[in-house]
């Protein structure tokens, strides 16, 4: 079944209407703009207080790897003012030390001040004195906004040089979290910010369940699988499905509505969307906490296709929540999570704070992680061109879900068959898509696939530029010397699908013609040419060559396009092959790079070279004293060694015996007398003391003959002490086997 829709080139984005933007970055009605090219950032919560300083620098690694650009946390202000007026910014409470970090990370920060935060913490982050005293929190009542402007003060002053504006991470702040009703009081924190000395290109605060935000701060809204929250009895929420939909309702009004209708009583307002502001998320479940009533399981899959519905819909901000699991804090009253011993309709775990995220409480690396990473790096690389692009909801008859996001003269299909799998969508057999552009139709893919069930993938459609009036007719293979053979047909030569063949076997000069591009090559070192993918505005598009595997789309209907096996990756990373003719079979693989050798032994010297000789080590004055094994202190001359025997005496009985002699010879040099850091890595356990030998060699039976006896090292008899050594008469020069 064919599906067809109509796009239009959107209007232009209005500019200069918020009260946004600084230096370089810009936020239109449309997307946000860094450097005057359109930016789509990538934002996980980590918070820093609740993971050990220790571990910050390995999470904001991961994280950076994982294709973030920056990370927000929130500022609890329980755990920063556990006592009126005494502030704590010392261990994992170094916010400053954070940001610092983050920062040579090559990650920008995004700052909630709160004061109220949420956050599954004890009382939103109100410290419990706040809630003693007789204010109204969350308004402008005077007593309550002197105690946040010495919190904001504190707060501001750890974060002073380390602003966009100053050269700093620090992009944007959002205030209070979560508050619906006080437009004016949301107003009133950020004045109060940028009056304390805190200038950021962007202002935002939450907009889910109706929020009315005022204009002076932008809106951002979230989006989960599940939601612990929900009653027990509740299989799957309502509000899940919508996300795994492409909508452009932004506003979620369950989000929260938990602690909205238990703490203020408050009823979720008419959808708060609008055409002024860019789409922006900032809480895309990156997995879903816990409660003791109610433990949902989101699973990896769940999470990238949320991520990518939300990005067929038409965000232009990707943020989530979590990215990073952490560990609640201990105060003095205790457990710092929400309970219902704070007035909190849930009970959450009283240390845990996983939250089922990419990176786990104990810095698990999870799959989510991998397959937010392929969106990432695609959205680092094409997100200009996508932040451009309007989104155009199709029809689903047949419960098929897809978009377009497109400019007028390019796009990207989203097309899903993705839920969770206690509500499957049934496979749809036969799908095709049909784009009409203002210029031309384009139909994708090429000849109609089978899509199965669970599977979410998206990929560029693109009208191909004009053909220039110097050039030659179009020809349907890549070798423009050679006869056009039919469409479908395949060369002879290379065996390989006519729409792509390499001009020159070189791998250096290797340049692809593409058939519906006379004129204009591509430079690739890759097996298939996809000259599709060229578009009007941009010379070429993400993927103008790229490897097997990656999405490929048919180009306009009304040329021919030679039929070969289609393949659409997805995030999870497999595959929808066509249902079309097959192709011939595509190229192998490149070989595979053997491994290298793990050297084991310390390198040979170059002939002629000087021998490398280690520094002699410093000579005791005198006598000193050491410890033996077992404790007492030895005398001995020359170098501090701590064992049983003088070193000395030690290198004479190895050289002596010829057991000792071989095993030096085997592993490349003697190890007794050497630094230990020079010793070379062997494959066994290093030889030590002489009296570990005997395990390395088979034991013998003494023959029949005079009774062995011991002899000390001057050659007394003697009653096998500790220095002596054992010597048999009938094998002069060899150590009694029995003796151990």
């Amino acid at each position: 079944m064919t599906r067809s829709i109509r796009v239009s080139a959107p209007p232009p984005p209005i500019r200069g209407h918020l009260p946004f933007g600084g230096g370089d970055i810009e936020v239109t009605s449309r997307w946000i703009e860094r450097g005057g090219r359109p930016w789509m950032p990538r934002t996980g919560e980590i918070h820093y207080s609740r993971l050990p300083r220790e571990r910050w620098d390995e999470t904001l690694g991961h994280a950076r790897a994982g294709g973030l650009d920056s990370v927000a946390m929130y500022v609890f202000w329980a755990a920063h003012e556990p006592e009126p007026g005494r502030f704590d910014w010392t261990g994992n409470l170094d916010l400053r030390a954070f940001v610092e970090l983050a920062a040579r990370h090559g990650l920008d920060v995004v700052i909630r001040l709160g004061p109220w935060a949420h956050g599954e913490y004890r009382n939103g982050g109100f410290p419990d004195w706040l809630l003693e005293r007789d204010l109204k929190a969350r308004t402008d009542d005077p007593a309550y906004l002197a105690l946040v402007r010495a919190l904001y003060a504190e707060t501001i002053g750890r974060l002073r040089g380390l602003t966009h504006a100053a050269g700093g991470p620090v992009i944007a702040a959002q205030v209070d979290n979560e508050l619906y009703d006080q437009p004016g009081h949301l107003a009133t924190l950020r004045a109060m910010a940028e009056e304390l000395g805190l200038r950021v290109p962007i202002w935002t605060a939450t907009g889910w369940g109706g929020a009315q935000v005022p204009d002076t701060l932008l809106p951002v809204f979230g989006a989960y699988a599940d939601g612990f929250w929900e009653e027990a009895t509740t299989e799957w929420p309502a509000f899940a499905p919508v996300h795994f939909r492409y909508s452009t309702t932004r506003d979620d009004l369950t989000v929260g509505a938990d602690l909205r209708e238990a703490l203020d009583g408050v009823a979720a307002g008419p959808a708060a969307d609008r055409d002024d502001v860019p789409f922006a998320t900032c809480e895309l479940g990156g997995g879903m906490h816990v409660a003791y009533h109610r433990r949902p399981l989101v699973e990896p899959e769940d999470v990238a296709a949320v991520a990518l519905a939300k990005l067929g819909s038409g965000s232009a901000w990707q943020g989530y929540y979590m990215y990073a699991g952490g560990t609640q804090r201990t105060g003095p009253q205790g457990t710092q999570q929400e309970s219902q011993a704070t007035g909190y309709p849930n009970d959450v775990p009283s240390l845990t704070y996983d939250f089922g995220a990419p990176i786990g409480e104990h810095g698990q690396i999870r799959p989510h992680h991998h397959l937010l990473r392929r969106q990432h790096l695609w959205l680092d690389a094409d997100g200009h061109r996508l932040a451009r692009m309007a989104p155009h909801i199709g029809d689903d008859p047949g419960g098929l879900r897809w978009s377009v996001r497109s400019d007028g003269t390019s796009g990207y299909l989203f097309a899903t068959t993705y839920q969770p799998r206690h509500h499957r969508l049934p496979a749809q057999p036969g799908v095709q898509f049909t784009v009409q552009l203002p210029d031309a139709a384009i139909t994708v893919p090429t000849a109609p696939i089978d899509l199965p069930a669970g599977r979410s993938s998206s990929g560029p459609c693109a009208t191909p530029s004009p053909t220039p009036s110097n050039s030659k007719a179009p020809q349907s293979n890549c070798s423009p010397e050679s006869p056009s053979p039919k469409a479908g047909a395949t060369s002879s030569s290379s065996r390989r699908p006519t729409a792509c063949r390499s001009n020159s076997s070189s791998a250096t000069a290797r340049r692809r013609t593409c058939p519906d591009l006379p004129g204009r090559t591509a430079s690739s070192t890759s097996t298939a040419c996809a000259s599709w993918y060229w578009t009007t505005r941009a010379r070429t598009a993400s993927t103008a060559c790229m490897s097997p595997g990656a999405p490929a789309w048919s180009s306009p209907t009304p040329r021919s396009t030679p039929t070969a096996t289609t393949s659409w990756s997805t995030p999870t990373g497999s595959e929808w092959t066509s249902r079309s003719s097959p192709g011939p079979p595509p190229p192998p693989h490149p070989p595979r790079i053997p491994l290298a050798r793990i050297r084991t032994q310390r390198p040979r010297r170059r002939f002629g070279a000087a021998p490398r000789r280690p520094a002699p080590r410093p000579r005791a004055r005198g006598r000193s004293t050491v410890r033996r094994a077992h404790g007492a202190p030895q005398r001995s001359r020359g170098l501090l060694r701590c064992g049983r025997r003088p070193r000395r005496a030690a290198r004479a009985d190895r050289r002596s015996d010829p057991a000792a002699r071989r095993m030096d010879r085997r592993y490349g040099a003697r190890l007794l007398g050497r630094p230990t850091h020079q010793r070379p890595l062997l494959a066994r356990p290093p030889l030590g003391h002489r009296r570990h030998l005997p395990s390395l060699r088979p034991a013998r039976t003494p023959s029949p003959g005079p009774q062995c006896r011991g002899l000390g090292r001057s050659g007394a008899a003697s009653k096998g002490g500790r220095d002596s050594r054992r010597i048999c008469d009938s094998h002069p020069g060899q150590r009694d086997p029995t003796h151990h």
